[in-house]
């Protein structure tokens, strides 16, 4: 994601920092370091960032269990590919999926946001510092809830409609999460660069500022 072998502060960096710099998740922690954005600022942003992917889970936790409730479709016949017992599996295997990736980013993003409010506002810095490697995981359960929900329902269709409808879902939906997966990963490595130089230029310029002022 980024190449920062030429960045000469890179040396100084630990093992957690550089690791999350080479996947573009250092995006926090370079928030915490830009002089021009408060800590209050950094805290509202923190909380509306995991109440978006709380809801979003826990929207999908919520369909995902009401499918269950209603119980598996009866797929009438097998396919060349997949018999009726192997899509029946498959089926409650992704749906099983989905809701356990989807309650469990609802519960991490929660218990986020819950942890954050208690640490409050003055100690933002400290909780981003410490625990920011926790961030993305509840964002990545609800993407694993997407993608498995996507899987089942291309299993449903193919057990109800013909072949040619099946594999029109299955190519589209694979260009589909394509291109979203394509289009996040673009935006948080430009993001999380944005950030990175942002910060290294305050530095430059108060190292700028220091030899000026001893020289004088």
């Amino acid at each position: 994601f980024h190449v920062f072998h030429s960045d000469p502060h890179h040396r100084t960096m630990g093992a957690k920092t550089r690791a999350l710099r080479f996947l573009g998740l250092d995006v926090w922690r370079n928030l915490i370091k830009d002089e021009t954005i408060p800590n209050k600022e950094i805290y509202e942003r923190l909380k509306d960032f995991w109440g978006l992917i709380a809801s979003l889970s826990g929207l999908i936790a919520g369909f995902s269990y009401v499918i269950v409730s209603n119980g598996a479709p009866e797929f009438a016949e097998g396919t060349s590919v997949l018999s009726v017992e192997t899509r029946n599996r498959l089926y409650g295997y992704f749906l099983t999926t989905t809701f356990i990736g989807a309650l469990g980013g609802t519960l991490l993003a929660s218990g986020l946001y819950a942890f954050v409010i208690w640490a409050g506002e003055s100690n933002v810095d400290w909780f981003v510092n410490t625990f920011d490697v926790l961030f993305y995981i509840p964002s990545s359960f609800m993407g694993i809830g997407i993608i498995t929900m996507l899987c089942g329902s291309v299993i449903t269709i193919g057990g109800f409609l013909p072949s040619d409808v099946w594999w029109f879902c299955v190519i589209f939906g694979l260009f589909v999460m394509l291109f979203i997966f394509i289009v996040h990963g673009l935006l948080l490595c430009k993001t999380a660069s944005r950030a990175h130089d942002k910060v290294l230029q305050q530095i430059d310029a108060q190292t700028e500022l220091t030899i000026n002022i001893s020289r004088d």
